[in-house]
This record gives structure tokens, sequence and C-alpha cells, in this order.
């Protein structure tokens, strides 16, 4: 039996966080450690305190990460019984090595040398002339490179594939905040692609069935995939250096609805209640807001929330409250009956008309806590409508609204088109089951159709700067296909 111990295995979650300070006066999760006289007594006294919590917490070994003068981050495992491993990712991206890793920091602590158990190695030489000199290697073309993509698209799109990729029956595909492309593999697990070949960068097992319900957030300030069901939080964490993942359960201790509108997850347990996200310093605690108000989005570490005429900042450590004054719209009455988030900053209102099928819809802009634009609508949006957005553009689709939340703020019904995908002011989607664009001008919108090569053809699921997405299931195989954007026949805005 092996019992090597395997740092990488210990799970992502909970992470102590160490802050080193110029006075020497260092810190466990906010909470000072004793000071030491020297670096290498100061190094033991950060890592001997986590170990210290660990125990205390009940953990054998947890994830460190340690903020060192200097701004060096470096982080590691430490075992209750002492024993640290460094795990820190490297500066570049690199596909990880599937061996076992268990790099162990000296005793002189966080930035001394590491114990690799070998000898050096030589990392390059130089090319004598009698040598022959390297050849350049014709770059492999990714996968269905210049295969026909059998559906119809704008013109403003290549007919042929950058690249192809077997996706799920069901699948979608979405735009991550560093370009690259999220998706559901074949056998529904999850995979961040390249975008430049469609090769799968990273892995998450134990993936939803619906790739709308996992979000791109952070827990603990750390960047993660995130998904709610049931009364359980799944996270699976993007930045331990790994290409496989699987995911980290927290408990919602309640059945919850989950928003991922600002910079974590805010979690409503109900009875003006919400679970608070874990941060570097603190673990998820729950927090009662002020009577009657309703769970916007948590920005710059505060939770936000409306009620009829205010909005509400509550701090999470101290559970105080700061209240600004709102002047909602006339025909908004007590508090809103649900609010939606778009972003850290921006979120949608709403409130029914009492003896009318209409509803009052207002974007309220909370760095300035005012109604940036409002609307009566006969189809308002509900929370579980699809959100799509381009956060560059600042504009998103969810239900038949289109929104624009940047310097000209709109909202304006799309009344029977079906949005699957945006870009800016253009929207692509489906009208009677046909797709085609719109661009939304003012209050209104402008349909245009295009060639397709079947009235069932697929609208794009997701549009971008530099190409368009589209699933499409031949026979018994789903691919996702790759489009490049034509920059020659793009439409003059």
């Amino acid at each position: 039996m092996n019992n090597e111990f395997d740092p990488h295995a210990v799970p992502p979650f909970p992470v102590f966080t160490i802050r080193q300070s110029q006075d020497g006066t260092d810190t466990l999760d906010g909470v000072p450690i004793e000071p030491a006289h020297d670096e290498a007594s100061r190094h033991r006294a950060a890592t001997d305190a986590a170990a210290q919590k660990a125990a205390q917490q009940g953990h054998d070994a947890v994830r460190v990460r340690a903020h060192l003068v200097g701004g060096r981050r470096v982080d590691f495992v430490v075992r209750t019984t002492g024993e640290v491993y460094d795990t820190t990712a490297p500066d570049e991206p690199v596909k990880p090595s599937r061996r076992k890793r268990a790099f162990i920091l000296t005793a002189v602590g966080l930035t001394g040398a590491l114990i690799l158990g070998g000898g050096a190695f030589v990392l390059g030489h130089t090319l004598s002339a009698d040598e022959p000199q390297p050849v350049a290697e014709t770059p492999t073309p990714p996968p269905g490179y210049g295969t026909d993509i059998p559906v119809g698209l704008p013109d403003t799109f290549t007919t042929t594939a950058a690249w192809i990729a077997e996706v799920n029956d069901k699948a979608l595909a979405r735009e991550m905040r560093d370009g690259r492309i999220l998706t559901l593999t074949a056998d529904r697990t999850l995979a961040i692609l390249d975008p430049a070949t469609g090769k799968a960068q990273w892995v998450g097992s134990s993936a939803p069935t619906d790739l709308e319900e996992v979000h791109e957030t952070t827990w603990q300030g750390r960047p993660v995939l995130a998904s709610a069901s049931s009364q359980s939080l799944s996270l699976w964490p993007l930045d331990d250096g790994e290409d496989r993942a699987a995911p980290v359960t927290v408990s919602l201790e309640a059945s919850a609805d989950v928003t991922y509108a600002g910079t974590a997850p805010l979690i409503d347990l109900g009875d003006y209640t919400v679970l608070a996200p874990a941060t570097e310093t603190r673990d998820a605690k729950r927090v009662t807001l002020p009577p009657g108000a309703v769970p916007a989005a948590v920005a710059d570490g505060a939770i936000r929330s409306l009620t009829d005429e205010a909005v509400w900042s509550t701090d999470p450590e101290t559970e105080e409250h700061e209240q600004v004054s709102l002047d909602p719209p006339k025909a908004a009455e007590g508090s809103p009956d649900e609010v939606i988030g778009l972003s850290p900053d921006h979120v949608l209102a709403q409130w029914e008309q009492k003896g009318s099928s209409k509803s009052t819809l207002a974007l309220i802009d909370l760095t300035t806590d005012t109604v940036a634009a409002h609307s009566t609508l006969t189809r308002p949006p509900a929370e579980n409508d699809p959100l799509l957005t381009d956060a560059d553009a600042q504009t998103a689709v969810i239900g038949d609204v289109f929104v624009s939340y940047g310097d000209d703020p709109a909202l304006v019904g799309l009344e029977d088109f079906d949005a699957t995908a945006i870009d800016g002011h253009r929207i692509y989607g489906t009208e009677d089951r046909t797709p085609l664009t719109a661009t939304v001008t003012g209050d209104g919108l402008e349909v245009e159709d295009y060639p397709l090569y079947s009235p069932e053809d697929p609208s794009p699921v997701l549009v971008t700067d530099g190409a368009a997405y589209v699933v499409h299931t031949r026979v018994d195989q789903t691919y996702l296909y790759r489009a490049d954007r034509t920059p020659s026949k793009e439409p003059t805005p």
C-alpha cells in the first residue's frame, strides 16, 4: 500500500490566509500571529499557527495562501503534524504533470529553497556551428479546421470552421473572463476550451446537466466555477494549477436562492437572511438584512439590498446597515417583488402592478443608488430566465427584455424574439423558431434574416469579438463549431 501523502489531494477549501507586513505583524485569517524574533522563526510561527488552526477545525491538512512582503504569493499545504508542502502554481500556464508532486518547504519557511529530492537539471545549451539547426515544424491544424459548417450563419462569419469539438446534446457555450470557452463535453463534464484550437485546457467532473446553472465567480477570494442545487453549492477551483478538478460541496444550511451578479455568490435563505460568502479571512456566515429588504448583489464586500424607497448596504463583519434613499418609479409600490442582478453595480427591480398584467421594471445603478432607466412591460423577466451578457458593452438580455446598463441606459422589450446570444446591441436568436438577428435602436428592434440551409438551423449560442459559436447535432453526435468573424463584411454601426 502506498502511504505517500499527496498535498494535491487536500480539498481546495477551506483556504487559510497568511499576510506578512513590513512592520513584522503577520496575521492568519485576520488574527495576529505571535511575533517572532527572526525571519526563520517568523515563518515557523505562521505555519505552526496554521497547523494549530487546522487541528482545531478537525482537518488533517489544509491549504494556505501566504501574501509575503514585497507582493509575492505562495500557496502550500500544511499538515497538523507540521509538514509543509509547496503547491504554488507556476507563473506561466503549463500542462501539469500527472505525477505526484510533494515539494516540501525547508524549515526556514515560505521563502526558502525547495527540497526537490534530486540533482540539478540543465535547462538548455548553445548550438555549435557543427550541429544541425532546428527546423520549424508546421503546426497541426485544430480538429475540424476547414470543415463546412452545416448551419446557415450571417455573412459576417465564415462558412467553414476554425475548429469543432464534440459536446453534449444540451450543450451551450459561454465566454470566460480570460476569453476561453466554457462548455459541456459529450460525457457530461465541464470543459474550458482554448478559443484558438478548441482543445480542452481544464475539465471539471460532476457537472450539472444545464450549463446555465454554472457561473464564474469567487469563493474565499479564489476564482471558481459555481453551481447551486438543493441545499448545497458546488465549487470547482480554477487556480490550483491542475487541469482536472472535482467539485467541493459547501452546505447552504437550508433551501436557498443564489445570485451570481456580484463579485461572489449571494445566497438568499429567505426571511431577510442571507449566507454571506466566504472570504480570505472569514467563513460563510448568516447575516440578517433590514426588514423588507430584497437581496441584490455582493459588491466590494458589502451586501446590497433594496426596499421600497432605499438601497441598503450591509457589512457582513459587523452586520451594520447603511441606508441611501431611492426614488423609485411612480408606479412602484412597496418593496420590489423581484430583484435580478446583472453585474456587481447594476440590478433590475420589478414591481407588479395591482389589477394589471403589467409590471414596472427599473434599472438600479448601485454606484449612484439611482434609477438609471425604467419601463412598464407586459412580459417582464423572471429570476429563472436565462441571462445573456456582454460585459464589455454593458448590455444584457434576460427573458424578453434587452438591457443597456452603460453610458446610455435603456430597457427594451423583445416581444416575440427569443435571444440565444448577444453582441453589444446586436442580438442573435429566433422568431417563430426561425434564426434571425436583431439590432436594438432606441426603444425598438430592427430584425433581419439571413440565408439558412434549413428552417431548423440553430442560432449561435455565443458571439464574441472574434467568432460565433454554434451547436449542431449530426445524426447522433453533437458538435460545437467556431466560425471566425469576417471583419470586411461587418455591417456599419
